[in-house]
């Protein structure tokens, strides 16, 4: 009985498979090949965006991989990172945007590769740029909570928060992730200096209180003080901030 209920399991996914590839020959020779990358695009998006149940996953995987190899100059190098059932615990975790990081960070041989194909599918501005950050980003992985802050100032909250989660989802053991994941939200919630609008001075207590007139010197000394209050050489008073700044000019800093 046992014996038998093995056979039919097997030969259920062997009529699975049979299914799943004749569907993608029937999609690569009555649909796919006749859209432009602009209606490819298109598709790709709607996939990212749809809800997906694992059997359903592979034939995912193989139409994306179709569609890389399309638009790829060199499409033998498209070659998944991780096996699909890895791909499929993540992918069903991100959102859209992230879903298209990870799917490019798994397929792509390298940055450039990426970098193509999102042009060749003629993706705008703000998805390339957002996308081309979080897979340059990908392994990086910030080393203390003021690197953490350095990133934030640099690329704001929602950016940072995409790749912690990314690299979560990616690596779920990683404690140092999740150690600079409660940092985040620490960070955000109480309000710690990251941005220069937070200090506690501004242009014109520079230019009145110091008698500092350029542009460019003041623009040194903030960025500076941010560094300061980031990493904790300066608290975030006036009175310490001009002190500070004071401090940097006779010193021949700024």
């Amino acid at each position: 009985m046992l014996e038998e209920k093995e056979e039919n399991k097997e030969q259920s996914f062997i009529i699975k498979e049979t299914i799943h590839k004749s569907a993608l020959q029937q999609l690569e020779q009555e649909y796919l090949k006749k859209l432009t990358k602009e209606e490819l695009q298109i598709e790709l998006n709607k996939m990212l965006a749809a809800p997906i149940e694992q059997d359903d996953f592979r034939l995912f995987l193989k139409v994306f991989e179709h569609i890389l190899k399309e638009i790829v100059k060199n499409p033998k190098e498209i070659v998944a990172k991780n096996n699909e059932i890895k791909i499929f615990d993540i992918f069903d975790q991100l959102n859209e945007k992230n879903k298209l990081a990870f799917i490019l960070y798994n397929f792509c041989k390298d940055l450039e590769q990426a970098e193509e194909v999102l042009r060749n599918l003629k993706y705008s501005n703000e998805v390339f740029n957002n996308t081309m950050w979080l897979l340059t980003h990908y392994e990086n992985i910030p080393q203390t909570a003021i690197d953490l802050k350095r990133l934030i100032c640099i690329y704001n909250f929602n950016f940072v928060e995409d790749l912690l989660y990314l690299q979560h989802y990616t690596y779920p053991k990683d404690e140092e992730i999740l150690t600079r994941i409660k940092q985040f939200y620490i960070i955000r919630d109480e309000e710690q200096v990251v941005f220069l609008n937070q200090l506690k001075v501004n242009g014109d207590d520079l230019i009145f209180e110091l008698n500092i007139k350029t542009e460019e010197k003041i623009d040194k000394i903030f960025s500076e003080l941010l560094e300061g209050v980031i990493t904790g050489v300066i608290a975030n008073s006036k009175e310490e901030l001009l002190k500070y700044s004071l401090y940097l000019i006779k010193n021949g800093r700024c």
